[in-house]
């Protein structure tokens, strides 16, 4: 798993339970990791989904949301026509999939988040023409469709302890980027000011209430949300 041509491009690594299950690529494969390092092996799934957002909803079910459904080997992206506005839910006891809320926009690339109400909010990414995705959207298990969250442009983000989601880290605008803070149970977000934008950072959350920001700039970065 993940030795062929594509490797892991375009796949996700989602804690589940006490290990880790690696998900999606250019191969329709999944593979899953005990605390201890041993894995049962691959197996494989009846669809491909890559540079998509993925969440565990429990100790054994994963959701997959956006991405495509072919990348190129040669340049490691997407292939056009290939985007996919579907999710899915993965059991990874069974392997079972089943079919979760239609997503309103492409999305590659983006992330998702577990709320404290069930639902999951989808954040970040891009469209099929490399734009930004500038809105969000939750998605509640078992309805057809995700519903949108307006304003919620950037291309970084992370979730607090406390279950708050963080986005606009990363929108690449000039020092002093908007960053919009959306509180645990789907409640008013707040507009605030970073102290500098960081395209393509990884963002942490920290025992002290703080996001650790690393990457997509000079140096570390650690910012405090308001209403975090």
């Amino acid at each position: 798993f993940g030795t062929g041509a594509g490797g892991f491009v375009g796949a996700t690594l989602t804690e589940v339970g006490d290990g880790a299950v690696a998900i999606g690529g250019p191969m329709t494969a999944w593979q899953a990791w005990a605390a201890d390092g041993t894995s049962a092996g691959p197996q494989f799934l009846p669809e491909a989904r890559a540079f998509h957002a993925a969440v565990a909803l429990d100790d054994m079910r994963v959701l997959l949301a956006g991405g495509c459904s072919q990348v190129v080997t040669e340049t490691r992206v997407c292939a056009p026509g290939s985007e996919l506005r579907t999710s899915s839910i993965l059991d990874i006891a069974s392997g079972e999939i089943t079919r979760g809320p239609r997503l309103l926009s492409d999305r590659i690339g983006g992330q998702a988040y577990l709320d404290v109400d069930g639902s999951v909010l989808v954040v970040g990414g891009f469209d099929a023409a490399g734009v930004p995705v500038a809105s969000g959207e939750r998605l509640e298990l078992g309805a057809d469709d995700a519903v949108e969250v307006p304003n919620l442009a950037g291309a970084a983000s992370g979730q607090m302890l406390s279950g708050a989601v963080v986005v606009g880290l990363g929108t690449g605008s000039a020092p002093g980027g908007e960053v919009r803070t959306i509180g645990a149970g789907g409640s008013q977000g707040v507009d605030q000011l970073a102290s500098d934008a960081r395209g393509g950072a990884t963002v942490t959350a920290t025992d002290d209430g703080q996001l650790l920001v690393v990457g997509g700039g000079a140096g570390v970065g650690r910012f405090r949300p308001f209403a975090a």
